[in-house]
């Protein structure tokens, strides 16, 4: 198999196990609050930033960044539910409240993280040292298998814990239809927050393994949330095995073109596919709004 070809299909892989992990934190805002959560990108970025001051300030080895980075993101998650999007969305505008609070959430982080770390690029130390060869001729960097791994094994575990744990059958449940939730005695107001938490802190665990692979930045924010949107939007808004689905297909093409047209391109091939998307399929490839994977 050509080298080209290889590396295309190893950097799909490792972009597409990052961008599912984003999305899939999205999807679950989605799904449980019904509202696109404009602060996502703040989150991802306070999380890649929490772990690359704890590793360099504190001193901490470089794994342990994956759970300050998430814990970091799934707290911020929580304050900013408790206190800006649980009592706007009781509000008859909840959703136009909702998407301006959260733009103005995104800005505000940015601001704070420029102010207390300049604009320049940091970078985070490899959470795992070593390369190995794979067909074709292509290096692959134990950063990268890391990220694969982790991605994995933390969507295998939500998908679990969302099919087969009482909470996950809850989430279900709100994501479906709320008000019979409610009726079957269900907390709603407590699933809501789990979900913001667990959705954050996905958006920082995906920041910290994208942060170990390239590099910290401020802007990356912005960055994760418009991929976050592109492959949300491609699977099918509130469809988590559509988004899985839409996660690897968006990095193969980004892959694609970054390699063969250019980095520049990437972003302007992506939007136009999901415009011919959004025509010839409203809804995504997943199509319903559910964590039943489209059925």
């Amino acid at each position: 198999m050509r080298s080209d070809v290889v590396q295309v299909l190893y950097t799909a892989v490792v972009l597409g196990s990052t961008y599912a992990l984003m999305a899939s934190g999205l999807t679950l805002i989605w799904g449980g609050l019904r509202f696109l959560n404009l602060a996502y990108g703040a989150v991802f970025s306070v999380g890649a930033f929490a772990a690359y001051w704890a590793v360099a300030s504190w001193g901490l080895p470089p794994l342990a960044a994956l759970p300050v980075g998430f814990f970091a993101s799934a707290a911020l998650g929580a304050i900013i539910h408790l206190g800006i999007f649980r009592p706007l969305l009781k509000r008859p505008d909840g959703e136009t409240s909702t998407l301006v609070a959260g733009l103005g959430i995104a800005l505000f982080v940015q601001a704070a993280l420029v102010i207390r770390f300049s604009p320049r690029e940091r970078s985070l130390p490899p959470l795992v040292h070593g390369s190995f060869d794979i067909p074709g001729g292509v290096v692959a960097s134990a950063s990268a298998a890391l990220i694969v791994v982790s991605a994995a094994i933390t969507l295998t575990i939500l998908s679990i814990f969302l099919t087969r744990s009482q909470y996950g059958v809850g989430i279900r449940a709100l994501a479906n239809n709320r008000n019979g939730a409610e009726l079957l005695g269900i907390d709603t107001g407590r699933l809501v927050l789990l979900v913001m938490v667990l959705g954050s802190g996905l958006a920082g665990l995906a920041g910290v393994l994208l942060s170990s692979f390239y590099f910290v930045s401020i802007a990356a924010g912005f960055t994760a949330l418009v991929k976050g949107l592109i492959v949300t939007i491609t699977g099918g808004l509130g469809n988590l095995r559509g988004t899985l689905i839409a996660a690897y297909l968006v990095g193969f093409v980004e892959s694609s073109v970054s390699l063969w047209l250019g980095v520049r391109w990437s972003l302007p091939v992506l939007f136009a596919g999901v415009l011919i998307l959004l025509v010839v399929r409203p809804r995504g490839i997943a199509g319903r709004i559910s964590f039943e994977g489209g059925r």
